[in-house]
């Protein structure tokens, strides 16, 4: 799941930084090119280095949510 909650940001960054608008992204070599970087980028953000880097992101803890043994009643007042 991170790949796919991740790659928007990089994507992003790339569209900001005006690299599509290159000359060589719009020919077939460099369109395979780009292609093989999108495949390498998507299985690099499948490791678990990254997922483990991004899980407070995407999978944060939510025990401070949920206390044990405090009623409802307390916490609408």
């Amino acid at each position: 799941m991170s790949a796919f909650l991740v790659h928007a940001f990089v994507r992003q960054a790339l569209v900001h930084t005006h690299v599509y608008n290159r000359e060589v992204l719009h020919h077939p070599a460099g369109q395979a090119a780009l292609t093989v970087l999108s495949i390498t980028l998507a299985l690099l953000l499948c490791t678990r280095p990254i997922q483990q880097a991004m899980r407070p992101l995407i999978e944060p803890r939510l025990n401070w949510l949920f206390r044990q043994g405090e009623s409802t009643r307390h916490r609408a007042a």
